[in-house]
């Protein structure tokens, strides 16, 4: 869709089954790109302005090396984590009833590896189920074990929903989930350049971040835009810094729960982070039973809100009368949910909610 949409503006072009060689220009200003097409080997493309796009793969790092643009510094935070996943079709009657997202999520808190299981209806009456594991305890690809990991959970309520379900796929394993940011802002970038999105930095997918990461970066850098154009003196640099207090919320978000886990590689925790993990924790205790805590929680979780609304008054307020002694002790599935998915009978245990960047507590809907 939002290819459709970008390609139908006009002035936009495409080249399709091409690929970029590498940058043109020196170390005070990038002119284009030259490109590989299937008519020519390094076609050079003159532009005002280069924007790397180019995902998670990119190589403007390299090529900003080669034309003596400096090192651009580089930061990891490794959990090795693991995704699997699975279509599964759901039981009869789910779809109408609206079943909802069903997630055992994992407490970094505990110093065991961090394992998951997720469930999400999809269209077609489907089930589309993930697994999750860091280093020392990621899924495999086996098919017989998909459904036994999900049960060996803090809660098997994934596995019970998932026990006897007609499976449509194979298992799909996804092992790139390192977190990695370039420090872009911080070289002495040429003029007439920037980077965004996975370029810049990627995420664990986990936390839902990358394409908002990007959008709002673009957002402030279409408001230098709308100020001086690309006429300004070193737009391409100014364009880097605006965009860089977004990928660093969503860095910050990230990484402090990934490197919790055994066996993370990585920058550490900075000194005195215990005390504002404890308060985050303690606003998602209060979350799973409050509903201004949630608002609270999801408000900086999805970014439409800065961390530091997590300090507000209201919300300091509550965090500091909420306890742990009302969270759930079981799975909050509805009596028809219950019905429909053949779990009646089926019993469940509810622990206390992940760490300070997890999802809901490790059972939701």
């Amino acid at each position: 869709m939002v290819r459709a949409r970008v390609t139908a503006m006009p002035g936009v072009g495409v080249l399709q089954r091409s690929r970029v060689r590498g940058l043109e220009g020196t170390t005070a200003r990038i002119t284009g790109v030259r490109v590989d097409t299937p008519q020519e080997e390094g076609l050079l493309l003159p532009a005002d302005l280069v924007v790397d796009a180019g995902g998670r793969g990119s190589r403007s790092r390299l090529w900003l090396e080669e034309l003596g643009a400096g090192v651009v510094p580089q930061a990891e935070v490794d959990s090795g984590l693991v995704y699997a996943t699975r279509i599964f079709r759901a039981p009869e009657g789910a779809h109408a009833l609206g079943f909802p997202i069903v997630n055992v999520q994992s407490d970094p808190r505990v110093p065991v590896p961090g394992r998951t299981a997720t469930i999400v209806p999809i269209e077609n009456g489907l089930w589309q189920a993930t697994l999750s594991g860091t280093r020392g305890g990621q899924p495999t690809g086996d098919p017989d074990a998909f459904v036994p990991f999900a049960k060996d959970l803090r809660d098997p309520i994934v596995g019970q929903l998932l026990e006897g379900r007609t499976p449509l796929t194979d298992v799909a394993v996804t092992q790139s989930t390192t977190n990695r940011r370039l420090h872009f802002e911080k070289t002495d970038l040429p003029d007439g350049f920037f980077a965004v999105g996975d370029s810049v930095a990627t995420f664990n997918p986990l936390y839902g971040q990358g394409m908002t990461v990007a959008a709002k970066g673009l957002l402030a850098v279409r408001a230098l835009l709308r100020s001086g154009g690309l006429s300004r003196p070193g737009f391409g640099r100014a364009a880097q810094r605006a965009l860089t207090p977004q990928v660093a919320a969503a860095w910050t978000l990230a990484t402090s729960q990934d490197i919790l886990y055994p066996g993370a590689t990585g920058m550490r925790p900075k000194p005195g982070s215990g005390l504002l993990d404890a308060y985050v924790n303690r606003l998602m205790a209060g979350a799973t039973v409050e509903e201004p805590l949630t608002a609270a929680f999801f408000e900086v979780i999805t970014m439409t809100s800065p961390p530091t609304a997590w300090f507000r008054p209201e919300v300091l307020w509550r965090v500091l009368r909420a306890s742990g002694r009302d969270t759930l002790k079981a799975p909050p599935l509805t009596a028809a949910e219950r019905t429909v998915a053949g779990l009646d009978g089926a019993a469940g245990s509810l622990l206390h909610p992940a760490g300070p960047t997890g999802a809901e507590g490790p059972t939701g809907a």
